[in-house]
């Protein structure tokens, strides 16, 4: 699927503002489940997102937990979700990484995530 294309229809037939809030991972529902990946380099997550959540108990580099806030014509609605890698090698730094997992209740809380991230890397 192509995102931009996703996005530039979502747009135009009702604009949407998000709003980006890191959140503390007790905070996150539970329900979270992979709901596909991103291509993106770390630093540019931190740009995005700020400081991950360094050596999860669950096997991961970082992660990002994040609230994401979509405000239209019509009201808003919060979305939830993880940005993780699965570290399957201890020598693996996170900073080498450019393919993360999405995790979130939902494929359109991905869907939202993936055309923001889209958007930072392909600015128009």
């Amino acid at each position: 699927m192509n995102y931009s294309l996703l996005s530039d229809i979502m747009e135009t037939s009702n604009p949407r503002n998000y709003s980006i809030t890191p959140i503390d991972p007790e905070d996150m529902p539970r329900g979270i489940s992979k709901h596909g990946s991103i291509r993106i380099a770390y630093h540019e997550l931190v740009k995005l997102f700020g400081e991950p959540v360094h050596k999860s108990a669950l096997g991961t580099n970082c992660e990002w937990f994040i609230k994401i806030t979509e405000t239209d014509k019509f009201g808003s609605e919060e979305y939830y979700v993880c940005i993780y890698d699965i570290n399957e090698d201890d020598d693996t730094k996170a900073e080498d990484i450019e393919e993360w997992n999405v995790g979130s209740k939902n494929g359109y809380a991905y869907l939202v995530l993936a055309g923001i991230v889209n958007k930072h890397s392909n600015p128009r």
